[in-house]
């Protein structure tokens, strides 16, 4: 979609129907303990103090934590705008200003 005239073009830089994303959630509190496996080198610097960790013997960690956390989930959405001022494919602003007084990256 272009709007004649202007710079409103389609989102092509990305797929605006499919927008990676998380929600946050709550445990249950019917819950007693959940239990993960993480890898020591995604583990947070300042760990949580509800979490209990335990080396399995594949080198990864078992970690347990009480109902009273909350967790991110992966869950994908969709924009509501999918159009948005955009440069034309193949513009390139270099041909149209004559920038050598000026710092490189201002094209």
């Amino acid at each position: 979609m272009v709007l004649s005239g202007t710079l409103i073009r389609k989102v092509t830089s990305f797929d605006p129907h499919s927008v990676a994303g998380h929600k946050k959630v709550r445990l249950s509190d019917n819950t007693k303990t959940v239990v993960f496996t993480i890898a020591k080198r995604d583990l947070p610097r300042q760990l949580p103090d509800s979490w209990q960790l335990n080396k399995l013997a594949d080198g990864t960690l078992e970690v347990t934590i009480d109902n009273t956390s909350s967790c991110l989930i992966e869950a994908g959405y969709e924009l509501a705008a999918k159009a948005g001022g955009e440069l034309p494919d193949g513009f390139n602003p270099s041909e149209h200003y004559n920038s050598r007084f000026h710092p490189r990256g201002l094209q």
